[in-house]
C-alpha cells in the first residue's frame, strides 16, 4: 500500500509545530462554548475541525490504488499481499493524547493488534508496481489532503500546550499516575505515556502487564478529567481558526469530494 495518510499528516504536523515555534507569542482568540467529545463507544475523539476531515462513505483512492497494485503484480504472476486502507473505517483512537478509554485498553492495552498488519510482498516487484500505479492513479484523479484542517488542528495543539490550564491538566495526570505506581514520563509534552508503558512500545502481543499500565493511564485521564480538559482547550482554539479559513476548508472538502467521486467511478467499473 501507499503511505497511510496519517504518517504523511504526522510529517506535515511536525513541520507545523516547528514553523509554529517562531511565531508571534501573542495567544489566539478563543471560543470556550467550543468543546471536545469523547466517543467511549467507538474509541474517538471528535473535535470541531473533525468534520472538515470527512471522507464521505469511503475514500476510494486506497480502493483504486489496491485494484491497480492487485493488477500490476498479477501481470508479474504473483500475489499482492495487502489490505485496502481506508480512513473512513480505521478510525481514530485519540493519536497525540495517550490512552484515555478504560473499556478500550482492557480489551486491547495500548493499541488493538488486529490494526498492525505486516506484508510479504517482493520489494522489487512493489517498487516497479508502485511507480506505474501512481502513474495510473494521476489519470484518474488527484488524491486531495485537509491541508488547511491539518494545518489548524496543529496550531491548536501547539497553542493549547501553552495555557496554564492545560499544563495544570497534565500535571493532574501525572500526579494520578504516581499513586499508581506509576512513572510520569520525563522529556516534552509530547510523551503520552508512563515510562513503565513504554516498555511495551515494540510487543507483537499484548500481556496482562500491558493491559493493567495502560488501563491504569487511561483510568488517571478519565479520573482527572485530564484528557477532557486538555482537548476542549485545544478546541476553544480550533473555533476561532475555523471561522477564519472556513473558504479554505469548504474549498478543500469540495475538491476532495469531487477527486473521490472520479476515483469511485473507477472502482465501481473494475471490481
Amino acid at each position: 500500500m501507499a503511505t497511510v495518510p496519517k504518517k504523511i499528516l504526522g510529517f506535515i504536523f511536525t513541520a507545523i509545530l516547528f514553523l509554529c515555534a517562531s511565531c508571534s507569542s501573542a495567544p489566539l482568540p478563543r471560543d470556550t462554548s467550543a468543546k471536545a467529545t469523547l466517543d467511549y463507544k467507538n474509541n474517538t475523539i471528535i473535535m470541531p475541525i473533525t468534520e472538515y476531515f470527512d471522507y464521505g462513505d469511503k475514500n476510494y483512492f486506497y480502493h483504486a490504488e489496491y485494484i491497480l497494485m492487485k493488477r500490476c503484480f498479477e501481470r508479474s504472476a504473483s500475489q499482492y499481499d495487502a489490505e485496502i486502507y481506508d480512513p473512513v473505517t480505521s478510525g481514530s483512537q485519540g493519536e497525540g493524547h495517550g490512552v484515555w478509554n478504560p473499556e478500550y485498553t482492557q480489551k486491547y492495552g495500548y493499541i488493538d493488534r488486529k490494526t498492525i498488519r505486516k506484508t510479504h510482498n517482493d520489494p522489487t516487484i512493489e517498487q516497479a508496481c508502485r511507480s506505474q500505479v501512481n502513474n495510473e492513479l494521476a489519470t484518474i484523479g488527484t488524491l486531495h489532503y485537509h491541508m488547511t484542517a491539518t494545518r489548524i488542528e496543529g496550531q491548536a495543539r501547539q497553542e493549547a500546550s501553552n495555557v496554564k490550564e492545560w499544563q495544570e491538566a497534565r500535571k493532574q495526570w501525572h500526579a494520578c499516575l504516581k499513586t499508581k505506581n506509576l512513572t510520569p514520563p520525563a522529556g516534552n509534552q509530547s510523551q503520552w505515556m508512563s515510562q513503565e508503558g513504554a516498555a511495551f512500545g515494540g510487543s507483537k502481543e499484548v500481556s496482562d502487564e500491558e493491559i493493567r499500565v495502560a488501563t491504569l493511564e487511561a483510568k488517571c485521564a478519565q479520573e482527572t478529567g485530564s484528557t477532557q480538559k486538555m482537548l476542549d482547550i485545544e478546541a476553544s482554539i480550533q473555533a476561532p481558526l475555523i471561522r477564519e479559513h472556513e473558504t479554505d476548508l469548504k474549498h478543500e472538502s469540495e475538491l476532495y469530494r469531487a477527486n473521490n467521486e472520479k476515483f469511485k467511478e473507477f472502482v465501481l467499473n473494475n471490481q
